[in-house]
């Protein structure tokens, strides 16, 4: 398995807190659930949608941007 990888998000913002589905283009899926801070960055946990005891916590390398 490949450390980086492109998929397929779908998922939701509501204030600082963030949840998502990533399908990774090598066949796996994650649910992302996390918190926005106010800098951009992202942390939070994530678990295997395929495998529920798979779990980890995530961070972002770069920090998010709002577009209007």
């Amino acid at each position: 398995m490949r450390p980086y990888s492109g998929g397929y998000a779908t998922g939701w913002t509501y204030g600082s807190r963030l949840t998502l589905t990533i399908y990774w283009d090598f066949g796996r899926a994650g649910d992302y659930e996390g918190r926005i801070a106010s800098d951009g960055s992202i942390v939070g946990t994530t678990t295997d949608r395929y495998n529920r005891n798979s779990s980890a916590v995530f961070w972002s390398t770069t920090n998010a941007r709002c577009k209007y």
